[in-house]
């Protein structure tokens, strides 16, 4: 590389040449997709002094998504139901399982 070449790297406070362009770097590989790590924009620090401010993108913290759905039970398939003779006292409680009144 010729040593009047720009060569820019993206990292936290590394110079740049123009303000508002943008890169990323590093790889965060979660539920099979590859993702930039850290996102930069070169910002006018003051005096023209020009630097990258980054941010860690943390695409990989949120679970991953399954492509199919499954249904969830939200009560369990053996309750029965009101009015059954099976199992009276889940079906119709008696009186010493309800709430005490005040």
């Amino acid at each position: 590389v010729a040593d009047d070449a720009k060569e820019e790297e993206c990292s936290p406070k590394s110079i740049c040449y123009q303000e508002g362009t943008a890169c990323s770097s590093g790889q965060d590989e979660c539920c099979g997709v590859i993702h930039a790590s850290l996102e930069c924009e070169c910002a006018n620090m003051g005096d023209g002094i020009l630097q990258y401010m980054c941010f860690h993108l943390e695409a990989c913290m949120a679970p991953c998504v399954e492509e199919t759905t499954q249904e969830v039970a939200y009560f369990p398939t053996w309750a029965p139901t009101i009015g059954t003779t099976s199992n009276s006292k889940l079906s119709n409680p008696d009186s010493s399982s309800l709430c005490p009144a005040n």
